[in-house]
């Protein structure tokens, strides 16, 4: 059972369609009680997890802010490939995704009409890049964080996708995440998207 309206998804900016579209809400029982709930669908649209975040500012000293289901593979799952995969059969097929780290991201370009999916963090797997080659899709727009860990990331990330797709990097400043770049970064990613 998840809560819909918990009030930290209004702190956070999230809206109504934002929820209802990904099935965003903080967990009332269960092993991610008390955290808010993202729902994971592999490529088909099948619901195969959650990915959990705590909410509250008082977190417990052992406790991880973010929490994925025991035995979850995150390096064969790119979270909202589903969407995109299923935008395109309603209108021009993209061959273009940007790839970020975390669901929040994926958030804010979903909304913004931006294909995007998230590899659960700084790295990318070969199984990742083998589920855009098959979705065919032919290049990626890589944002990272601005932090060491994300450019580090980057850099073991870019091998990877640029053996099997063309590549960019939209690199940002020291502390931004793509869930907190400029208006002016986010207007002119449509043109790096194409279909």
């Amino acid at each position: 059972k998840l809560d819909h309206t918990h009030p930290y998804l209004a702190e956070r900016e999230v809206s109504k369609q934002l929820v209802s579209e990904f099935g965003l809400g903080v967990a009332k029982k269960g092993s991610m009680m008390g955290r808010l709930c993202f729902p994971i669908h592999n490529e088909a649209g099948e619901l195969i997890g959650y990915s959990g975040r705590w909410v509250d500012e008082d977190k417990p000293k052992d406790t991880p802010r973010y929490k994925l289901p025991k035995g979850f593979v995150k390096a064969q799952v790119l979270f909202n490939l589903n969407r995109v995969l299923a935008k395109r059969e309603e209108g021009p097929a993209t061959t273009t995704v940007v790839i970020v780290e975390g669901v929040w991201s994926v958030l804010r370009l979903h909304a913004a009409g931006i294909p995007v999916v998230a590899s659960f963090g700084d790295s990318l797997s070969e199984a990742q890049v083998d589920l855009l080659v098959q979705a065919g899709i032919t290049s990626a727009v890589l944002i990272s964080y601005g932090d060491e860990a994300g450019r580090k990331g980057s850099e073991f990330a870019l091998p990877v996708l640029a053996s099997r797709l063309f590549v960019k990097t939209v690199p940002l400043e020291d502390g931004i995440k793509p869930d907190t770049m400029g208006a002016d970064i986010l207007a002119s990613l449509p043109r790096y998207v194409r279909s």
